[in-house]
């Protein structure tokens, strides 16, 4: 149900995809960035995993999954990085969602996109 959102965040948001993102030290990541005003996109292999975090990420925001403009900083797509196509396909996701990543996290490091 999450995927289906077409979000248009504020110009000055950062687009941050974080792999691992339902649960951990990934969520920890996710976590802080709508908060900041920033956009994220979060992955795992469970829907119902990813499901909770958006509902989670959601209910740290003004507004709620009721505002769109709140619901619209937490995306969440099916992704095992250990498959290659499966990153493709995240990033495919991010890119349609957002027109752009602007940073990329893992739940042990951030990397950023050349």
């Amino acid at each position: 149900p999450h995927a289906a959102r077409t979000p248009r965040a504020p110009p000055a948001a950062l687009h941050v995809v974080v792999t691992g993102g339902s649960m951990g030290v990934g969520y920890a990541l996710a976590a802080e960035l709508p908060a900041a005003g920033d956009v994220v996109t979060i992955c795992g292999r469970s829907r119902d995993a990813l499901d909770a975090a958006v509902e989670a990420l959601w209910a740290t925001l003004p507004g709620g999954e009721d505002d769109d403009e709140a619901s619209a900083r937490v995306l969440a797509t099916i992704a095992d990085v250990s498959d290659p196509g499966s990153v493709d396909s995240l990033a495919e996701f991010a890119v349609r969602n957002m027109d752009r990543i602007d940073m990329g996290g893992t739940s042990s490091t951030w990397t950023t996109r050349v």
